[in-house]
């Protein structure tokens, strides 16, 4: 696990969220994103409580983290497929 990926997962623990339950709200966020982009962090946290994610709000640092360990994911597809 890099160093931002560590930091995503420790501060979502430290904000309430089980562990067990990081993966699926990355997955809902990250479509939730990608379906209705552009968001504001009010809208995205209204979205994401219609869709059962009532009991954790969603902040700008903990937003930039995640979109931080997906860009740095998608760079190393890029590499993986360009055979790098």
């Amino acid at each position: 696990m890099d160093c931002i990926t560590k930091t995503l997962v420790e501060r979502l623990v430290g904000k309430g969220m089980e562990i067990s339950s990081i993966p699926n709200y990355l997955k809902i966020l990250v479509i939730t994103l990608a379906a209705n982009a552009p968001l504001s962090l009010q809208e995205l946290n209204m979205r994401l409580e219609s869709l059962g994610w009532d009991d954790f709000e969603l902040d700008n640092h903990t937003l930039q983290l995640v979109m931080a360990v997906f860009e740095n994911y998608d760079s190393r597809e890029s590499e993986v497929r360009r055979g790098l």
